[in-house]
């Protein structure tokens, strides 16, 4: 599984505060400023996002310590409260995500939002001998929800990593913290690293051998730099500043805050080494699509010849009200979980096209359609 991260909280927000604090003198509100509460969380499996939320990112990270800790089949050492738990009731629309083994989310599992600031988005786990089943549920509509399979030992090595490498991050951030005036700093990153060699006993992992940190401002600065040099139409140079960052995370973070015309970016994104090329391909494809030049966004998504790619620039040929060339588009998509979101964002928009989405639709989609005509009787 891949992992991704953002702590939400930037130089400037921190400078914000300060100048808050120089109008107000509300010294208490100032240093109640929760620095650790602010971020994103993603976890992939393959091509597919199985869970992206913006997040209480130090709930988030005790709420993953504990799933972790009851995974392991360990007595968390600190009191860290309790795991919710809950059955689902039969519902059409998710037993066609999982199938036969939706029967065993109508069972007690375990369910988690990992600190999102929504409360309705879910992760529910069933444990299978060394096999987690895992619906993800809710999101921002159902055209998102999900099911996977993950082996235990892959979850637990790719959710420590990311544990390690969010503390990593808090650590990098500690004397900017305390120069603000955050005294409790050292405290709370104290906390979250206790956690993780507590972690790191009952699942080891080579932390040595993790990407380096860094602060959120100086990815910030990288992004900032490589967009000046990208408008001075220096892609070269703006691939040489981001090539500093020697974190996958962080990369692909910076890359998505770099602005600039689109052939511009285009010939950026082509200078890149994979995955990011073909990453980021995949969004401009989105982009053109956006800005009203499908041909172009076609081209590309044609090119990289993936899923993702065709995913992205449906979406944009949704967004930009072309219906019937996103559902050409969609056609390309072999996912049934891709192709499923396109096909039922579609049909949100436009119900009139049911027919020919339904021609296509895998079965998950073809089910939520035929639910929504139901309760719309």
């Amino acid at each position: 599984m891949r992992t991704g991260w953002d702590v939400g909280v930037s130089e400037g927000s921190l400078l914000e505060r300060l100048a808050e604090l120089a109008k107000t003198g509300d010294v208490l509100g100032y240093l109640g400023f929760e620095w650790d509460d602010y971020g994103i969380l993603s976890l992939w499996k393959d091509e597919l996002l199985v869970f992206g939320a913006d997040v209480f990112l130090g709930s988030a990270l005790e709420e993953l310590a504990l799933l972790n800790f009851h995974l392991l089949e360990v007595t968390p050492p600190l009191d860290l409260g309790e795991l919710r738990t809950g059955k689902l009731m039969d519902d059409p629309y998710r037993r066609a995500l999982a199938g036969e083994n939706f029967d065993a989310f109508m069972e007690e599992h375990v369910i988690v939002s990992l600190g999102s600031y929504d409360p309705w988005i879910d992760l529910h786990i069933a444990k299978e001998g060394e096999t987690l089943k895992v619906l993800s549920l809710e999101w921002y509509g159902r055209s998102q929800e999900l099911y996977f399979e993950v082996p235990l030992d892959e979850w637990l090595d790719s959710t420590v990593r990311l544990f390690a490498m969010v503390v990593r991050d808090f650590e990098r951030m500690k004397e900017t913290l305390l120069r603000y005036g955050f005294s409790d700093a050292p405290r709370r990153i104290g906390k979250y690293r206790a956690l993780l060699r507590l972690l790191l006993d009952a699942h080891p992992i080579d932390v040595d051998a993790l990407p380096p940190a860094y602060a959120p401002w100086e990815v910030e600065g990288v992004a900032r730099t490589a967009s000046e040099l990208l408008f001075m139409g220096g892609a070269e140079g703006a691939r040489c500043v981001l090539d500093t960052l020697r974190n996958p995370n962080h990369y692909r973070l910076t890359l998505f805050r770099i602005y600039g015309k689109l052939e511009v970016l285009e010939g950026l994104y082509r200078a890149l080494d994979e995955p990011y090329r073909s990453e980021m391909l995949a969004h401009l494809s989105y982009l053109y699509a956006v800005e009203g030049k499908p041909d172009e966004g076609l081209k590309i998504a044609r090119e990289i010849g993936s899923d993702s790619g065709f995913r992205a620039l449906a979406l944009g040929l949704i967004r930009a009200e072309d219906y019937e060339t996103a559902l050409e588009v969609a056609g390309r998509i072999k996912s049934p979980w891709l192709k499923g979101e396109v096909l039922m964002r579609l049909y949100s928009e436009r119900p009139e096209l049911e027919e020919r989405i339904k021609e296509i639709a895998p079965e998950h989609a073809r089910v939520f359609i035929e639910g929504r005509k139901k309760r719309a009787l």
